[in-house]
């Protein structure tokens, strides 16, 4: 069974996602509401106390990892584009103050700002791979 809230597998008798630790719906129950007590509890006085449910650490979470299903790579990409922009910048501004006249500025400043384009095109791209990965991951759990 999955959670409808994260779309966590949890085990067909639990009471709550220990993901996300809403309330399971069991059977043709509706889901309650967010914030929606999980228990009640008798205090002292006769009055009522409403806990809300606990929440588990996901210990399922390095095994999530092993199985590729969480990627590492989006971040290194975006620490690489970071890395790169500020060397394309450096580039342009040598090429901008080294090269003669005029035309050596302009033609800096215009080569540096199309590389910048092309490599954040680039970047985007193999992040996009890694995203419809995600969502096909999202896709198969529910």
């Amino acid at each position: 069974m999955y959670c409808e809230n994260c779309g966590e597998r949890h085990a067909d008798g639990a009471a709550f996602c220990l993901k996300c630790g809403i309330p399971a719906v069991k059977n043709n129950e509706s889901v309650p509401a967010a914030g929606a007590a999980a228990e009640s509890v008798p205090a002292v006085g006769g009055t009522t106390i409403n806990l809300p449910p606990i929440k588990i650490p996901d210990s399922g979470q390095f095994n999530r990892f092993l199985n590729f299903e969480i990627m590492i790579t989006p971040i290194i990409w975006k620490v690489i584009y970071v890395i790169g922009s500020v060397i394309i910048v450096i580039a342009m501004l040598v090429a901008m103050f080294t090269l003669g006249g005029a035309g050596g500025f302009f033609g800096g400043l215009f080569g540096g700002l199309i590389a910048l384009i092309w490599y954040r095109i680039m970047c985007e791209l193999m992040i996009l791979l890694f995203s419809i990965h995600k969502e096909l991951v999202g896709i198969r759990k529910k």
